[in-house]
């Protein structure tokens, strides 16, 4: 009975390990500059153009502001060589662009309006 449970915690390890972001992936992808003129003007005409960008919840929150904001917070990591910080950053963006279909499409849309690439986009999606 021990050995199938070891196996599986062998198994779990790998496949956590083999999807995890490496930290020189990152500087070689995050454009540092991207989304630095997305002030709050911007974000509103995007949130308006682009439906799957706009408000969810019952607190009016925008998925443009949530994706930005983690984004933003993963260039400013990389740019200060803080490979902790990059990497939970990086998480952070996954777990949002992956939350759900419309987080997901409006990651793309704006990603796309900013150069980011779409090898960053998959990187990050697969966490």
């Amino acid at each position: 009975m021990k050995i199938p449970v070891i196996t599986l915690i062998a198994a779990l390890m790998a496949a956590s390990s083999a999807s995890a972001i490496e930290y020189n992936d990152l500087t070689d992808s995050v454009d540092v500059a991207a989304f630095e003129g997305a002030d709050a003007e911007w974000k509103r005409k995007t949130a308006n153009r682009i439906e799957e960008c706009g408000a969810y919840g019952n607190d009016g929150n925008r998925r443009v502001d949530v994706l930005v904001s983690r984004y933003r917070a993963l260039a400013d990591a990389v740019s200060a060589d803080d490979s902790g910080a990059a990497t939970g950053a990086a998480q952070s963006l996954s777990k949002a662009i992956n939350a759900n279909s419309r987080f997901e499409a409006c990651w793309k849309k704006i990603a796309r309006k900013e150069g980011i690439s779409s090898g960053f986009t998959r990187m990050i999606m697969k966490g």
